[in-house]
């Protein structure tokens, strides 16, 4: 009888031994970020939900260019600078050691985005993101997309000047296929042509797994070809409450995705916007086509708080119809960029 009960409490410690590991395994591994100040900052390690690590990245950097003085029959975008400060402020929080510049020429355009590549796109472990808030333009029915620096005149008006001075999809392309870090996300606030993408995803992705840390380069773009950005953007907001408030985590597991990104702004942006339909997709080519751009985010910041409301003493206009809360912040937030 002794040994009986002996037994039975070993076994009965085994069981239980053995639930707390499953249990323990089938926990989702908190988001971290490391940060490293010997080698700059931007360090960040990745795991599944086992608590394996996937991926790291030793350094993550990002490139801004906000266009707004255009000179040359393009209409000025005077939101851009605010808008940029709100991206700014996210990715500084995701660790990411952020370079900004504004109202660049064809030829500082072009120069700034090599020299960015020269400097951080040619070691394996950086993270880089991309991100170009400023008149986009496509021809040919759509199948050559453009960005547009402040000295380009307007196609209509002088098309081979245009193309001398603008910069196209194939050279961002190129640019991208040259990188050797082993993930780029390009970002576009402007209005062109996406058939440069492999892919557009319409399921929400699977839990982080290893797949993710294969190559990958990735677009998204603020509308189709024949689309127009408003003055005042809906989409930089989008992808700045994506990061800030956990909006872009379509699957809750404390990770936004490149993929889940793209999907998110693919809705989010057309409720306040019904004439914008952002694009995504990876670059074509199998080897680019397997991983996945990672943010981590912030597991104290994922709801979106009350707009702040400001008491305006003239009377509302008959007609209007009634924004939502997330419009209203989406405004507020980005008249307060531009009065810094």
């Amino acid at each position: 009888m002794k040994y009986f009960i002996t037994a039975t409490i070993s076994l009965l410690v085994m069981i239980v031994i053995l639930m707390a590991f499953l249990l323990y395994r089938q926990t989702d591994s908190p988001p971290t970020i490391v940060k490293d100040a010997t080698k700059g900052g931007g360090g960040v390690t990745i795991y599944d939900r086992y608590h394996n690590k996937v991926l790291s990245y030793t350094h993550s950097y990002a490139l801004l260019i906000g266009q707004n003085k255009y000179s040359n029959g393009w209409n000025s975008l005077d939101t851009v600078p605010g808008e940029l400060m709100l991206v700014e402020e996210v990715l500084k929080k995701q660790g990411f050691i952020v370079e900004k510049h504004d109202d660049l020429t064809a030829v500082a355009l072009k120069k700034t985005y090599e020299d960015f590549i020269k400097k951080y796109g040619y070691s394996a472990e950086n993270r880089l993101l991309f991100f170009f808030s400023g008149h986009g333009h496509s021809r040919l029915q759509g199948k050559k997309g453009y960005i547009v620096p402040i000295d380009a005149p307007l196609p209509q008006v002088n098309e081979e000047e245009f193309l001398q001075k603008a910069i196209s999809m194939n050279t961002i392309q190129a640019w991208a296929k040259n990188i050797e870090a082993q993930h780029a996300l390009f970002i576009f606030d402007s209005c062109f042509s996406g058939t440069l993408f492999k892919d557009r995803a319409t399921q929400i992705p699977e839990d982080i797994t290893e797949a993710i840390s294969n190559p990958t380069r990735q677009f998204i773009t603020a509308g189709r070809a024949d689309e127009e950005v408003p003055a005042q953007s809906v989409f930089t907001p989008a992808f700045v409450h994506a990061l800030q408030y956990g909006k872009g985590d379509l699957d809750g597991d404390g990770y936004v995705t490149g993929t889940e990104l793209g999907m998110h702004l693919k809705k989010e942006v057309p409720i306040h916007e019904v004439t914008q339909h952002p694009q995504s997709g990876r670059i074509q080519g199998y080897d680019f086509s397997l991983g996945d751009f990672v943010f981590v985010l912030d597991k104290n910041a994922t709801s979106l708080p009350p707009p702040p409301v400001k008491i305006v003493n003239t009377p509302t206009p008959e007609r209007v119809l009634p924004e939502s809360d997330e419009v209203r912040r989406l405004k507020w937030e980005i008249a307060q960029a531009k009065e810094e």
